[in-house]
């Protein structure tokens, strides 16, 4: 906690985060799972709202911030993995916030995006990340699966995202 905060400043801040992320949450009428003992909620994948993969959240009083994490909902298969690597790294290219990375142990590409919660005074706008996140899921994850699959070529990659 290099922040100069106390360790109870600090989990307040937390606390503050968790309370804005649940009202985000409970607004949108999502299906979420809360783990409150480990800052954690889990978002089901909803079509209806266009969430197409569960998103995972989590709210580190240590770190003192809200992190998301969400696997691109199809496997790699092993003879594409060199295609999802080059999805990837484009994609990446164009995220001014937010990164993809692939995990060639379980063959699956994954969006992490995270925000800091520190020194504030109110409920954070939670809103505005969550937001963001699907925004970026559902902007990218379509044409990083079709590229990975041999679909569409890398210009039609680009044209995409």
């Amino acid at each position: 906690m290099e922040s100069g905060l106390t360790r109870d400043e600090c989990f307040a801040q937390a606390d503050l985060a968790k309370i804005g992320m649940r009202a985000t949450l409970n607004a949108m009428e999502l299906q979420v799972w809360e783990k409150e003992a480990e800052n954690l909620f889990s978002v089901e994948p909803d079509p209806a709202k266009e969430i197409p993969a569960r998103i995972l959240i989590a709210v580190s009083p240590d770190s003192m911030n809200t992190l998301l994490v969400s696997d691109l909902p199809f496997h790699v298969p092993d003879d594409k993995i060199m295609n999802a690597a080059v999805a990837v790294w484009r994609t990446n290219e164009r995220l001014s916030f937010g990164c993809f990375s692939l995990d060639l142990l379980r063959g699956v590409v994954q969006l992490r995006m995270d925000s800091t919660f520190a020194y504030l005074i109110a409920p954070p706008d939670q809103t505005e990340l969550f937001c963001q996140f699907v925004q970026t899921m559902r902007r990218c994850f379509e044409p990083i699966r079709l590229y990975t699959l041999g679909q569409i070529d890398l210009a039609a990659l680009d044209g995409m995202l």
